[in-house]
């Protein structure tokens, strides 16, 4: 995951190490269609990206499933 816009910060988790995604939105990112993702692997070791398409995060959201049921 990757998120910033004047500095980078790139955070790499193994998929099957997550332990929950979820993908949530503002009243104002529902208006432009933007969401935020977050991503968990333990409950203190947390990350967000804010303001992906939804799209994109559909599609993150999707590759999170495959293999999953």
């Amino acid at each position: 995951m990757r998120s910033g816009w004047l500095t980078i910060k790139t955070v790499y988790m193994l998929k099957h190490r997550i332990q929950s995604l979820t993908i949530s939105q503002t009243c104002m990112q529902q208006r432009i269609g933007l969401c935020t993702v977050r991503a968990t692997v333990m409950p203190s070791i947390c990350t967000k990206v804010v303001d992906v398409d939804e799209h994109e995060a559909q599609a993150i959201y999707e590759w999170f499933l495959e293999n999953k049921v």
